[in-house]
């Protein structure tokens, strides 16, 4: 066998610390953009015609009552 010196031990117990903290990082990044996407897609659209506010996945899109193509908000 070989001996482990208290440091090294230290060093190893950092060492998988990290990298268990730099993996669950990664997995929730992936996971976050995968959920999302769809939701960060949408749009906030106003119609010029009627007034209406609605959430829309396409640019220009149209309004639901009375389809007229508008743009999406800005902020």
């Amino acid at each position: 066998m070989f001996e482990v010196t208290l440091s090294g031990y230290c060093t190893l117990i950092v060492t998988v610390l990290l990298v268990l903290i730099f993996g669950l990082w990664l997995f929730y990044d992936y996971r976050d953009k995968r959920f999302y996407a769809l939701e960060r897609s949408r749009w906030a659209c106003r119609c010029r015609s009627c007034g209406h506010l609605y959430e829309a996945n396409a640019n220009p899109a149209p309004c639901p009552r009375c389809t007229t193509p508008n743009p999406p908000l800005r902020f």
